[in-house]
């Protein structure tokens, strides 16, 4: 068998082993799911809700950086808004450098308004 270079390795397809469905979603999404289900959100523009749902390098903790989570799931409570989240993100992997991923959700998170 033939040794894989490194440049072979790098032209391979790559894949996400693991991503959250609630980790996933453009912040305009958010915003109009919140719209059209009445969930009040900590801001109402894409500039101004990027602080609540990117935690970036500088997070103080797990306790902070989950609290961004708690926003996606916020309007991830129906059966529409997980139909089209879901879609929404595996179109979005699939037109990306990351073809291939593997979906994770809690279904416990997603069902807090029955």
């Amino acid at each position: 068998m033939q040794k894989l270079s490194l440049e072979d390795i790098q032209r391979l397809p790559k894949t996400d082993l693991h991503v959250h469905l609630d980790g996933s979603l453009r912040i305009q999404t958010i915003l109009d799911l919140a719209r059209e289900q009445g969930v009040v959100l900590p801001a109402d523009t894409v500039e101004t809700l990027r602080p609540h749902v990117e935690m970036g390098d500088d997070c103080e903790s797990l306790v902070e950086y989950l609290k961004a989570f708690d926003v996606a799931l916020s309007v991830m409570q129906t059966y529409g808004s997980l139909v089209r989240t879901a879609f929404r993100t595996g179109r979005g992997r699939g037109q990306g450098e990351r073809p291939l991923h593997g979906g994770a959700l809690q279904p416990i998170s997603t069902s807090r308004r029955g």
